[in-house]
């Protein structure tokens, strides 16, 4: 079946909700903490361990500092990690003033592990050339696509509530 909104085709939930960065970025940061699953799911994709609770985990949408700017999504799970997320809608990876400065922020964290994230619609293969840096002051540095995210999400489906699936 097909659907339309103001004559233009709608092939996801985006073309109705927003397809600009901050639509899919303000997306990711309802999911996330409304998912204990898909958190947790994520935070294991990008750290490589499993992470047994989330519960008290909080997600951060558009934090705005000083020094550095606005971030994307930030998580922070205790004392045990914190993620910038820097989001971009297209294939275009962040820039290294713009990691460089919110390494800084991490930086400062008092945790286990910090992370900052380049989510992008670049292939890994792409990223990985064209992002060669794994680390900015003592804060690794990962690229995920989009559709790497999808897939995490697709994958806690079936242990998800009822509510949660919809």
């Amino acid at each position: 079946m097909k659907l339309t909104c103001s004559g233009r085709d709608v092939q996801t939930i985006f073309d109705l909700l927003g397809d600009k960065e901050n639509d899919m970025t303000f997306s990711l940061g309802w999911l996330l903490s409304h998912s204990e699953r898909f958190l947790a799911a994520l935070l294991e994709d990008l750290t490589g361990r499993p992470f047994d609770s989330v519960a008290d985990g909080l997600v951060r949408l558009q934090t705005g500092r000083v020094e550095c700017g606005i971030t994307d999504v930030e998580i922070e799970v205790r004392t045990d990690i914190v993620v910038v997320f820097e989001a971009k809608r297209g294939v275009a990876l962040p820039g290294l003033t713009q990691l460089q400065k919110y390494a800084a922020i991490l930086g400062r964290k008092q945790v286990i592990e910090r992370l900052l994230v380049a989510l992008t619609n670049a292939t890994p293969a792409y990223a990985k050339s064209a992002m060669p840096v794994l680390s900015i002051h003592n804060v690794r540095l990962v690229h995920r696509s989009w559709r790497e995210i999808k897939a995490i999400a697709e994958s806690v489906i079936p242990h998800e509530t009822h509510a949660n699936k919809r």
